[in-house]
């Protein structure tokens, strides 16, 4: 709702007409309003993807209604005031093929986002279908709806130009002579482009990458495993000495310990567990510093015992993306035949189920 408040506040001081703005500024709930009634056909709801995908469409929402007065306007402008409702509808017309091609080339960008799998695709399929379908509805409105409306409400006052002001007409004029001397010398501007490209391949290689960006989420995971066999009592002795390190570090507020388990509550063998610890708010340290220092000391001062630290965000989707299959059997059992007589059953019974991957 914001988004759109400011869209129209910038519209208006753009245009300065009130009426080209609230023609624009309405498409917005009715795309929306289709966008919902699709999402619960696809049976999908509000989420962080879905409802992001509707923010950023209310930009090319408004950008589709747009373009199209702007150019009914201009036409108007052309016949007159005599044939002003004439040509309404052949400016639309006349629009509807650059219109339908601006629209296709920004849906068809969705399209492999819906074939991903796996947890990304979780995400950006939501993402993807959200803004297709907004995009989609944004240009039948545009198309069937605004030339009405313009038909309808516009006057010829409000198709005339406002006058340029100084500040306008002095950029117009640098930009009109600007683009003249670039476009008499098109091969100078592509020698001043070959520094940019190579400039833009390096940076390429130098940036890094990763599913979620980088954020300070105020805490983290340390998930730690010891040599295999390594009893409970043992486990728990090295343990210590890592809370020590934790308890040490002046940014740490609190932590908890799981050893044999794990943070969702999942049983582990007795060598492996995890903490959770939340950092001090306000004035401390960036959490990657932390998260480094305590991963130092730990390796130099406990040694044995190996770990991994990750944001608690960055640990759930690494949980989730380690196991492929949608469906995971986890079996429990302190008797060895039994673990093995029950896999299996297990291995049999889905081994009927059509669509059902294997994976021991």
């Amino acid at each position: 709702m914001i988004g759109v408040v400011l869209a129209a506040l910038t519209l208006f001081f753009f245009l300065r007409n009130w009426k080209i703005t609230a023609i624009a500024v309405a498409l917005v709930p009715v795309v929306m309003a289709a966008t919902i009634l699709l999402l619960d056909v696809f049976g999908m709801g509000f989420n962080i993807m879905t409802l992001g995908g509707m923010a950023a469409a209310v930009g090319l929402v408004i950008d589709d209604a747009i373009v199209m007065i702007e150019h009914i306007a201009r036409r108007m402008r052309e016949g007159g005031a005599r044939a002003f409702h004439g040509r309404v509808m052949a400016a639309a017309l006349e629009f509807t093929r650059p219109l339908a091609g601006s629209s296709a080339a920004t849906l068809i960008i969705f399209v492999p986002l819906a074939f991903l799998s796996g947890v990304t695709g979780a995400f950006f399929k939501a993402l993807s279908v959200t803004m297709a379908s907004a995009l989609f509805i944004s240009f039948l409105v545009t198309w069937l709806a605004v030339p009405i409306l313009c038909d309808r409400w516009l006057k010829p006052k409000d198709a005339e130009e406002h006058a340029e002001t100084r500040f306008a007409s002095w950029m117009n004029r640098r930009y009109a002579i600007l683009v003249e001397r670039v476009t008499a010398r098109p091969v100078l501007v592509l020698v001043g482009l070959l520094p940019l490209i190579a400039v833009a391949a390096f940076a390429f290689t130098r940036v890094g990458s990763g599913f979620m960006p980088s954020m300070d989420e105020g805490g983290f995971v340390l998930d730690y495993h010891t040599q295999p066999g390594t009893s409970i009592s043992e486990t728990d002795r090295l343990m210590k000495q890592v809370e020590s390190i934790i308890q040490a570090n002046p940014n740490v507020a609190t932590y908890s310990r799981r050893t044999g388990a794990g943070l969702g509550g999942d049983l582990n063998e007795p060598n492996k567990g995890d903490f959770f610890v939340r950092l001090k708010s306000g004035n401390r340290e960036p959490i990657e510093t932390v998260m480094e220092e305590i991963r130092s000391k730990v390796e130099t001062q406990v040694p044995g015992v190996n770990v991994e630290l990750a944001q608690l965000m960055e640990d759930l989707i690494g949980d989730l993306t380690a196991v492929p299959q949608p469906v995971q059997i986890k079996i429990y059992s302190d008797d060895q035949n039994t673990l093995d007589t029950t896999a299996r059953a297990v291995d049999a019974r889905i081994a009927k189920i059509q669509g059902v991957g294997r994976r021991e």
